[in-house]
């Protein structure tokens, strides 16, 4: 008898395992721009244009619909590549290095989203022969309107990001803009949590320079506002958080 239930029990267990579905691995979209790996679990290849513009590779992603999560990885094999992105977009930066002459990444006045530091994060804009490559930039830009929030991956070890910006330059921008009626745009910054360094460009003899994170020489900058994680802002000839000299 005991036997009996036994054997029924063994068929019960074969014919579960025999008609339990599969999980099905979620698909991963990866679109790879000479050397800067972007992933996503959404196929955005509709959002994603490049053209190339004096030897620059400017990528853009320019997000029209509901918010959508990318991770930016891999280190860059060109100094001319840049990626703009716009709209509603989380991004995770998965120890990405992006070393340029133009600002390896700008977040443009439509974006709104987060960028999540997973490991160790570079963005730096290189000096450069201004008739050659035009003009100098910062290692990240927000432009006026941008809102982001930075703070390390959920469940990670520490994220890092390093950020520098070209002689002259913010290490990360926080633009503003006044339109003729009066009216100012504000880009907006918020760190959380994780390890943010950000150095402005050195200044030049006439001590003109840029804060570390904020505004251009010149720029009073946009709104910053830090809740936690462990901030480094070193500006030459400016401030280190706020505006740029003038």
């Amino acid at each position: 008898m005991k036997m009996r239930k036994f054997l029924i029990f063994l068929l019960c267990a074969v014919i579960m395992r025999v008609w339990v579905p599969p999980v099905n691995a979620q698909q991963v979209y990866t679109y790879n721009y000479d050397g800067l790996v972007i992933t996503s679990t959404t196929d955005i290849s509709n959002y994603l244009s490049e053209w190339y513009n004096n030897n620059y590779h400017n990528v853009t992603l320019d997000n029209t619909g509901q918010r959508i999560n990318i991770t930016l990885s891999g280190t860059t094999t060109s100094t001319m590549v840049s990626l703009l992105v716009r709209g509603y977009v989380d991004i995770t930066l998965d120890n990405l290095t992006m070393i340029t002459h133009y600002v390896p990444l700008s977040l443009g006045s439509d974006f709104n989203g987060t960028l999540s530091l997973k490991g160790n994060n570079t963005l730096i804009a290189l000096e450069h022969d201004t008739a050659t490559h035009g003009l100098l930039q910062a290692g990240l830009e927000l432009f006026d309107g941008a809102e982001v929030s930075i703070a390390q991956h959920s469940g990670s070890e520490p994220g890092f990001l390093f950020v520098k910006g070209a002689p002259g330059q913010p290490g990360i921008r926080v633009g503003s803009n006044t339109l003729p009626s009066g009216t100012t745009t504000f880009g907006k910054l918020n760190i959380y949590s994780g390890t943010v360094t950000a150095l402005s460009g050195r200044g030049n003899p006439s001590r003109e320079g840029s804060a570390a994170i904020g505004g251009e020489y010149g720029e009073n900058g946009g709104i910053i506002t830090i809740y936690g994680g462990f901030v480094t802002a070193i500006g030459n000839n400016s401030a280190g958080i706020g505006g740029g000299n003038s």
